[in-house]
């Protein structure tokens, strides 16, 4: 009763698919039915036995058990930098990604968070944006009625120079996220640590809806800087480790009772694929 979405990584953390995708099996001309499930270690026997488990059956599964409790379930995709390159290995793996949303979509998957795409620090240059918007013009012509997110470090929302590159992208996007990180073990000093970087930020979740995603690992410490963007006005938050109960309360006297997870609230001004013949070759 906290959480009203489930987010399902789909990708390792360098961007390999950890499921057998019969959509890019089709793609490059494999037949699905040779290919066997995936082995994996089984626990709770000897190590060297192995059970056999379909990751893609699984993700049916929980897609029909999210449904069943009306949660929002949503993917989250570690995507290849290299796809915004003028190349045409590039360009291929564009439509790779392409493939993988709408096979998703297929299922019926709300929304995509996609991360990896920018590893500039600081600044995005003009070239960056323009990569940005094709890469999600492609991603769009297959994309049915999927919501696609893109997710960004915390130094470039922080850099001001960024401002209209971030206003642009937003335009193309169902939502905009930022990552939000700490090397901080303790809650008290993560809380504090986050809400002093990320300040000057709290119009920008007002703005733009923007979605914090708290990728700490420890559960205190998320549940702290939860409570944390919660003080700065962030509506819109994801975890990415499991919290029961996001309950942090932090010892300050304008503390402000942490609120509910992810809203799921969507751009319904994004531009969809029919916008982008006219508009994206003109963004500065």
């Amino acid at each position: 009763d906290k959480y009203n979405a489930i987010s399902v990584r789909i990708t390792s953390k360098d961007g390999k698919l950890v499921y057998i995708s019969p959509a890019l099996m089709e793609y490059v001309g494999l037949d699905t039915e040779l290919i066997p499930s995936v082995k994996a270690p089984d626990t709770s026997k000897d190590e060297d036995d192995t059970v056999s488990y379909d990751i893609y059956e699984n993700l049916k599964a929980v897609l029909s058990a999210a449904k069943a409790r009306g949660l929002r379930a949503g993917i989250y995709f570690t995507a290849d930098s290299s796809a915004l390159e003028q190349s045409v290995s590039a360009a291929s793996k564009c439509e790779v990604d392409s493939v993988i949303v709408a096979e998703l979509a297929e299922l019926g998957f709300d929304e995509i968070l996609i991360e990896g795409l920018v590893t500039e620090e600081g600044r995005i240059s003009n070239d960056t944006l323009k990569s940005l918007i094709r890469y999600l013009a492609v991603l769009r012509e297959k994309s049915g009625s999927i919501h696609i997110g893109v997710n960004l470090e915390d130094s470039v929302y922080l850099v001001p120079q960024n401002a209209s590159i971030i206003k642009t992208l937003s335009e193309y996007t169902d939502f905009l996220a930022i990552s939000i990180s700490t090397d901080l073990t303790d809650a008290d000093a993560a809380y504090s640590a986050v809400y002093d970087n990320c300040y000057s930020l709290k119009g920008n979740f007002s703005v733009y809806n923007l979605r914090g995603v708290i990728v700490s690992s420890d559960p205190d410490v998320a549940s702290a800087v939860h409570a944390s963007l919660t003080a700065l006005s962030a509506k819109n938050t994801q975890f990415t480790v499991y919290v029961a109960s996001p309950s942090y309360t932090p010892q300050l006297p304008e503390s402000s009772t942490p609120e509910t997870a992810e809203t799921g609230v969507s751009n319904e001004n994004a531009k969809r694929s029919e916008d982008y013949e006219t508009t994206a070759e003109t963004e500065e």
